[in-house]
């Protein structure tokens, strides 16, 4: 993957010089929930289609959006991306990916930049799903979503890895701790890896908790990132340095990507497209049953992926 498709950005203090550091305990402020909305609404205007912020929780996502809608914030975030929440009924899922895909790919008047999906790490949509080109062009990481430490089955684990050590070895380490940081540390990775699906995709991480610039937890973070982050002291310093990306690669764009066809489905599915695709729980069956007849090539017929979209009432269909 080249190193510019990647940006990664520790932000440990927010616009109004509030320290970023969302412990369990944080949530019960609302001071440092407004600060992560106006985190967020800065973001916003410079982030273009969609934004996939993931909480360590219902209940951190549950308590966030009841401050937004009290302050105002949820609908002032409304008016640049449309806000869009992972439902708690799997039910559920499938209705709100497609509404925010729709979303990103065409932003109502309401709505312009595009869209912002919030959702819940270790939940539905931080495994198995997803969120490729502009469906996540930035991935925001709000605190460290560590197991909550009194929890009976945790305090199990710890002192079953602790019991690992020989008794004679004169350690500095803490096998439970190494644990219970490599549990919170596999979760944000397997979050971060939604984004980024194929060679030419690109993506800005923004990990929101000052937490995310010690070294325990900058070591643990995949390679592909790790060697592309910035720790930002300064909240203006990572709005520049996340606008600059999003600069170049609208500099480049005619040349590395394919615009939006113009023509008839039967015509694009016989020449491959590079576009900006969805997976195929976004297309309707029926569609990807007829890319399969008229794709050119059989070989390609197993990894079919669709996106659909809407032009002058005719029905477009682009596929890899």
């Amino acid at each position: 993957m080249p190193r510019d498709h990647v940006l990664g950005a520790v932000v440990p203090v927010g616009p109004k010089g509030h320290t970023l550091e969302f412990t369990h305990e944080a949530w019960q402020r609302p001071c440092l929930l407004d600060e992560l909305g106006n985190v967020l609404s800065n973001y916003s205007n410079i982030v273009p289609h969609g934004m996939v912020v993931f909480f360590p929780s219902y209940a951190s996502l549950d308590m966030t959006v009841a401050q937004w809608r009290k302050t105002g914030m949820f609908d002032r975030l409304s008016k640049r991306k449309q806000v869009f929440m992972e439902p708690k009924d799997a039910k559920d899922v499938d209705t709100i990916l497609r509404q925010y895909a729709s979303t990103v790919s065409t932003p109502p008047p309401t709505s312009p930049k595009g869209a912002m999906l919030l959702a819940v790490v270790g939940a539905k949509l931080s495994e198995g799903i997803n969120f490729q080109d502009e469906l996540a062009r930035c991935v925001v990481m709000v605190g460290l979503p560590f197991p909550h430490s009194q929890s009976p089955e945790l305090a199990e684990r710890l002192a079953f890895a602790r019991s690992t050590q020989p008794p004679d070895t004169h350690s500095s380490t803490d096998p439970g701790r190494d644990l219970y940081v490599n549990m919170c540390m596999r979760a944000v990775n397997q979050s971060m890896g939604r984004a980024i699906r194929h060679s030419a995709d690109y993506a800005v991480f923004l990990m929101l908790d000052q937490r995310y610039g010690r070294d325990s937890i900058l070591m643990r973070l995949p390679g592909w990132i790790r060697t592309q982050v910035q720790v930002h002291e300064r909240f203006g310093s990572s709005i520049k340095a996340v606008a600059q990306f999003f600069q170049q690669k609208k500099k480049a764009k005619g040349t590395t990507h394919t615009r939006i066809p113009t023509a008839p489905v039967s015509q694009i599915v016989s020449r491959p497209s590079c576009l900006c695709t969805f997976s195929r729980a976004f297309c309707p069956a029926t569609l990807v049953d007829q890319a399969r007849v008229l794709c050119s090539d059989p070989a390609r017929i197993p990894v079919v992926q669709a996106r659909t979209f809407f032009r002058k009432d005719a029905l477009y269909l682009a596929v890899i």
